[in-house]
């Protein structure tokens, strides 16, 4: 449990609430029953230090009862002060009642009963043997008891609320981030599958018009394809249900590029391949986005490039260099506005890393540079 975990625990335990109202209502009982005493040359009826205990001993309910806890200690006090009672520090038990009070209630409920209270104290300092009150005393009361109160519950309210806004907005964030990333992989496994279906069902459909041929390679092709799309659609469902790891045993890395490299060539595009030894054993985050951004490129090519040849190529220095390209010409509907580029960018990003796509001569080239350390930025 982490110590912000402990906090709030012990925050919400009632246990612990009414231990920390006890041990402050001793504090308080000792402080103005000590600073009493002292004003009075150590000399005091027992009376006074009654109601001052048991002003202070109601204090310890201002949570759970913070209405009957405040209207005690107010009562007591103008008993206080009507007994003709040493004035001083006794005015402390009904300034932290009325602070708590304006915490724990609704603003309009607690702006009328501090304003009540407040008369009430004045009412007893006016009919008081030493008839004090005063307008001067009447608007010290009404600062310190009313106005400073409300005010700062409401500087507490506004501050909690605007912490929890954050908290939602932060809630909210990560979700979408969750979404995106859901959404990306979704985008990048079926498009994938389906460009490769595409391309094969074109290719069977021509063979079976063609006497001699044979079309069930590419049959096969688009059977396979098909599975892993839904392989793939059921591990993405399967992190929005559960909340799985992105980062799991089924997640695709540069171990599973011959499959995919495969799927295209029996959709008759040639692929000129190129690694150096060991670089599917680089950090998972590293390979998986590698193979992410090979899988969309790939995907790009089909759809929209006629060339029949394909050369991926990776090479490793301080960052794993990962280069897609065709030598086109592009089809008629290259144009579009998918976000299948913006999706690999955002990919190697994520991890510190550049990507670049564009036209190559007819062709088009991907490039990108993905970090192979584990602590990236």
């Amino acid at each position: 449990m982490t110590p912000t975990e402990r906090k709030r625990l012990r925050r919400h335990d009632p246990r612990a609430a009414l231990y920390g109202d006890a041990a402050l209502a001793a504090v308080l009982a000792v402080v103005s029953c000590v600073g009493t005493l002292a004003a009075r040359d150590g000399t005091l009826r027992w009376t006074t230090l009654a109601l001052l205990t048991a002003s202070s001993a109601a204090l310890a309910l201002h949570r759970r009862h913070p209405m009957a806890a405040t209207l005690t200690v107010i009562v007591l006090a103008c008993v206080y002060i009507l007994g003709g009672h040493p004035l001083g520090p006794n005015f402390l038990l009904p300034a932290v009642a009325l602070y708590s009070y304006a915490f724990h209630a609704g603003t309009r409920r607690a702006a009328l009963v501090l304003t009540l209270s407040t008369a009430a104290l004045v009412v007893s300092l006016d009919l008081s043997e030493d008839g004090i009150a005063s307008l001067a005393w009447t608007a010290v009361f009404l600062l310190i008891l009313v106005i400073l109160p409300l005010f700062s519950a409401r500087l507490r309210r506004s501050g909690a609320e605007a912490r929890e806004h954050a908290r939602a907005v932060e809630r909210e964030n990560q979700r979408t981030v969750e979404r995106v990333a859901i959404a990306r992989d979704i985008h990048d496994a079926v498009g994938h599958s389906l460009a490769v279906v595409n391309m094969n069902a074109q290719v069977a459909l021509h063979q079976i018009d063609s006497p001699g041929s044979d079309p069930r390679e590419h049959l096969t092709a688009i059977r396979d394809a098909s599975a892993r799309a839904l392989a793939d659609l059921r591990q993405t469902v399967a992190l929005l249900r559960q909340g799985a790891d992105p980062g799991g045993p089924d997640v695709r890395t540069l171990s599973d590029l011959p499959e995919l490299l495969a799927d295209i060539e029996r959709a008759g595009v040639r692929v000129d391949y190129r690694a150096p030894d060991g670089a599917d054993t680089l950090p998972t985050a590293t390979t998986t986005t590698a193979y992410r951004v090979v899988q969309e490129s790939l995907t790009n090519a089909l759809r929209h490039s006629s060339a029949r040849e394909v050369a991926v190529h990776l090479s490793v220095g301080p960052d794993l260099e990962v280069e897609v390209s065709d030598p086109g010409p592009a089809k008629g509907n290259a144009a579009g506005g998918g976000r299948g580029i913006a999706g690999m960018r955002a990919r190697v990003e994520s991890l510190g890393g550049t990507l670049s796509a564009g036209p190559a001569g007819e062709g088009f080239r991907v490039r990108a540079a993905i970090p192979t350390e584990e602590t990236r930025p």
